[in-house]
């Protein structure tokens, strides 16, 4: 008798052959991939709008008011006064007052010396560097400019014109019947300092006299004393609210 014939071992799975690689990505590949690059576009213009925002921030805080700081020769309770005669007569004036309290304001008047005085590029600074007022000037009456908050420094700064007289002796001198606008703060005391200056580096000043604004005769006396090319007065007590003028020579 014949054996059974035997049977074919089983068949094996089909393998999965990959499709052909024509090269383009499937649909769903290019999809994810157009996602991902908008989602990184997005991200850095986040980033960009960030570092934009922090960087105004940055320059506000450094653009910002600067507190004063009052020169050295400044005295701990009074006024300084600053004035440099330029070559076209005008008188570039910065004028510090510190009080002891809050100022609460500062009145500015006329030279009695010269009634032609002209105020220009006018400004008053308080201590923390807001600007308190601008464009105030001379008149015939005076002028009370407010110093609103805690403020005990103001800064103000003007250019005089109208207050020289050319001398008919000397060729290029110059005499000035006012280096500055009389000012008051109702909280000002103390000594008030005079420095006058040439603003060109040759200009001399020869000398600064004072005198009493309440007087009917203007009697002028020699005051103050050189430092270097300019001259500096101290003004104390009854003689802070003086006039002072001077004799400059201009190259």
């Amino acid at each position: 008798m014949a054996p059974p014939p035997e049977e074919p071992p089983p068949a094996e799975p089909p393998v999965a052959v990959p499709a052909a690689d024509h090269g383009e990505p499937p649909r769903r590949t290019i999809r994810r991939k157009v996602v991902a690059a908008v989602a990184a576009v997005v991200v850095v213009d986040a980033l960009l709008v960030a570092w934009a925002i922090a960087s105004a921030e940055d320059e506000a805080v450094v653009n910002g008011p600067e507190r004063l700081v009052a020169p050295s020769t400044m005295p701990t309770q009074g006024s300084l006064v600053v004035s440099e005669v330029r070559a076209d007569g005008t008188v570039a004036v910065t004028q510090w007052i510190r009080g002891p309290e809050p100022l609460g304001s500062v009145t500015f008047s006329s030279p009695a010396t010269s009634e032609r005085v002209r105020v220009t590029d006018s400004q008053l600074v308080a201590e923390d560097g807001t600007v308190l007022a601008e464009g105030f000037g001379a008149g015939a009456t005076s002028e009370r400019v407010p110093v609103d908050g805690p403020s005990r420094l103001v800064r103000a700064t003007y250019v005089l014109d109208g207050v020289t007289e050319v001398s008919s002796d000397v060729p290029g001198r110059l005499l000035v019947q006012a280096v500055a606008l009389p000012a008051v703060a109702a909280d000002d005391a103390g000594p008030v300092v005079v420095e006058v200056a040439g603003a060109e580096a040759d200009s001399v000043v020869r000398n600064l006299a004072c005198s009493d604004p309440g007087s009917s005769v203007a009697i002028q006396r020699p005051c103050g004393s050189p430092d270097g090319s300019a001259w500096r007065v101290r003004l104390t007590g009854g003689h802070r609210d003086e006039i002072v003028t001077a004799q400059v020579d201009l190259p």
